[in-house]
């Protein structure tokens, strides 16, 4: 049994807790593991609210995939004119071999 000057600044073993006198007012005795879990099940909660306030908007989030769509397309237009303009190059260079 712990001694009492413990027992009035609330430190009590976790074994104890049915024969001591709670410094705090409580209903029945909570066990450390079960304060342990309420902590990390709160700390996890504001984890989480934490994580929702640092992510993008949705609108955010949608605007840049449509900048993404939007380069995307782009490089594609320009890889198509690239193809084009090069088989335009090979159809004349061939044309002019065979007419040499």
């Amino acid at each position: 049994v712990a001694p009492a000057e413990q027992v009035e600044q609330g430190e009590r073993h976790p074994n104890d807790n049915w024969l001591q006198p709670v410094a705090e007012p409580v209903e029945f005795s909570r066990t450390n593991r079960t304060q342990a879990a309420e902590r990390r099940r709160r700390e996890l909660a504001q984890g989480a609210r934490d994580q929702i306030a640092r992510e993008p908007t949705l609108s955010m989030r949608r605007e840049r995939a449509f900048l993404d769509d939007l380069r995307r397309y782009r490089r594609e237009v320009e890889q198509h004119k690239v193809r084009s303009l090069r088989r335009a190059v090979n159809v004349s260079a061939a044309h002019f071999n065979r007419v040499a």
